[in-house]
C-alpha cells in the first residue's frame, strides 16, 4: 500500500502544545521464580505524541479539516515538526537582526536577492553537517557546530531524514562538538549529511481512525487533541 505523507504546517498552526515521549515498548514476562518482575524489550521503540490543537478560528479549522480528510484515518501519514517552545532562538543561532527580519517576513531570497514568483523566499532550517559516516545503532555524533553558534543543548531536538532525536548531553568545543542523544540512530548517517536542528521533524500515523475530530460549533473556536505514533517500519532506501 502506498501511503501519502502529508505535511502539518507549523507556520499555519503555530507552536503546538505537545507531549513527546519515546515508548521503548517493553512487555511484561511475568515474575521470575525468585519473585522479581521481568520485562522484555525489543528494538522497535517509537516516539509517541499528543498534539493539542486549540483556539482554531475559521481559517485554521478549514485547513485542519482538509488535512484530516486526506489522512483517511490510519491509511496515510503526517510529517510533524516537534515545535519545541525551548528550541534554539534565532539570536542564539548567531543570526543578525536583519536576517531574523527576513526569516520572519517573506523568507530568504535567492543569492541575487530575487524572490520566487509568488513573492516569497526560502524558509529557514538551521543545520549542521557531519564530517564522517555513522552506523545505525550509535548514540553520539561529532560535528562542527559553528554554523549554529553551538546553540543546541541537552533536552533539545534534531532530526535527519524525518527521524527525530533528543539531545541528552553535549561535550567538546564548538568546532568539534559531540552530541549524545536518544534513541540510538535508527538508520545509518552518511558523511556530509545535513542534520536539522531545533525544528526537528518526524513521520507519524494517527493512533486511531477517529483522531482529530473538531466539531464546528457556533460562536466557539475549534479544539481537538490528536494522538500520534511514529512510523518506524518505513522502507530502507
Amino acid at each position: 500500500m502506498n501511503r501519502e505523507i502529508i505535511d502539518l504546517p507549523c507556520g499555519l498552526f503555530g507552536p503546538l502544545v505537545s507531549d513527546w515521549v519515546f515508548n521503548v515498548r517493553g512487555r511484561s514476562a511475568n515474575d521470575s521464580v525468585t519473585g522479581n518482575g521481568q520485562v522484555v524489550y525489543g528494538n522497535a521503540g517509537r516516539w509517541e505524541a499528543t498534539l493539542d490543537l486549540s483556539g482554531f478560528g475559521r481559517k485554521r479549522q478549514l485547513a485542519w479539516a482538509a488535512i484530516r480528510a486526506r489522512m483517511r484515518g490510519r491509511v496515510n501519514l503526517m510529517r510533524v515538526c516537534v515545535c519545541d517552545r525551548w528550541r534554539p532562538k534565532y539570536s542564539e543561532l548567531g543570526l543578525s537582526a536583519a536576517d531574523i527580519a527576513l526569516i520572519r517576513g517573506d523568507g530568504i531570497p535567492h543569492s541575487d536577492d530575487a524572490m520566487f514568483s509568488d513573492g516569497g523566499g526560502y524558509s529557514y532550517a538551521p543545520t549542521v553537517t557531519t564530517d564522517t559516516a555513522y552506523a545505525a545503532g550509535v548514540g553520539s555524533i561529532t560535528v562542527d557546530a559553528t554554523s549554529i553558534n553551538g546553540a543546541l543543548t541537552a533536552g533539545q531536538w534534531f532530526s535527519y531524514d524525518d527521524w527525530p532525536y533528543q539531545v541528552t548531553g553535549v561535550e567538546g568545543d564548538m568546532d568539534e562538538t559531540t552530541y549524545y542523544f536518544e534513541p540510538d540512530l535508527r538508520r545509518a548517517l552518511p558523511a556530509d549529511s545535513e542534520i536539522i536542528v531545533g525544528e526537528a521533524t518526524g513521520i507519524f500515523a494517527f493512533q486511531t481512525d477517529m483522531e482529530g475530530r473538531m466539531p464546528r460549533e457556533l460562536g466557539k473556536h475549534g479544539n481537538t487533541q490528536i494522538q500520534l505514533v511514529e512510523w518506524t517500519n518505513r522502507p530502507i532506501e
